[in-house]
């Protein structure tokens, strides 16, 4: 009935083969049963049985052994990764500007640890002060957007322009749109264009954009 109701959405070039296939497969089985003695059919079938059975077994082994290794590969990929973290939290907490930097974007993004915004933007700030770019940059986008911190646009612009004085493209950038808006310090739009084509120079799209505007 539902193949009948359905009849119109229903590929006849597919069906009608399978169904010639169906019919003619048949014939073959007929003629089997029919001429074979049924103790032969009988053990045909036992053996064919006994094969799918030896055939799922083997998979469900197969399926097992698999799921060990994956087992294995995960616990050794966590002793590797707690590993790795003593290794940076050692190295950050003995004065390593790239390990402070690397053990705030675990932070941030959850990796090895719980994720802690708070705790990232505590080592953005160690990195920073020692001269790191990229945490300078970090540090003073989190103060821009409220990120782990209180929203602070003048630390956010003072961040930006100690990486943006240091060749940061993205905080160069950053550094053009407070001096547009007057976040973080007084408006002024020739230090804004000035700073939107030093990031466009070195391919910053975006301030490429932003001085076009400005």
């Amino acid at each position: 009935i539902v193949f009948w109701k359905e009849r119109k959405s229903i590929k006849w070039s597919v069906c009608l083969p399978l169904i010639a296939f169906t019919i003619l497969g048949m014939i073959p089985g007929v003629l089997f049963l029919k001429n074979v003695d049924a103790t032969i059919v009988k053990i045909f079938f036992g053996i064919v049985i006994i094969f799918i059975g030896l055939e799922m077994l083997t998979r469900e082994y197969q399926k097992k052994a698999q799921n060990k290794e994956d087992d294995r590969m995960q616990q050794a990929e966590l002793i590797d990764s707690t590993e790795k973290l003593k290794e940076m939290e050692n190295a950050a907490n003995d004065g390593f500007a790239r390990a402070q930097f690397n053990l705030a974007v675990c932070y941030e993004q959850g990796k090895w640890v719980e994720q802690d915004m708070e705790k990232a933007v505590e080592w953005y700030k160690k990195s920073a002060e020692q001269g790191n770019l990229n945490a300078c940059y970090l540090l003073g986008s989190r103060y821009y957007n409220g990120d782990g911190v209180e929203q602070d646009f003048e630390k956010a612009f003072e961040n930006f322009k100690v990486a943006a004085q240091k060749g940061h493209i993205i905080a160069q950038q950053f550094l053009g749109e407070c001096y547009t808006f007057g976040q973080g310090t007084e408006q002024n739009l020739e230090e804004a264009a000035e700073w939107y084509l030093k990031a466009a120079m070195r391919g910053s799209l975006e301030a490429q954009v932003n001085l076009g505007i400005c």
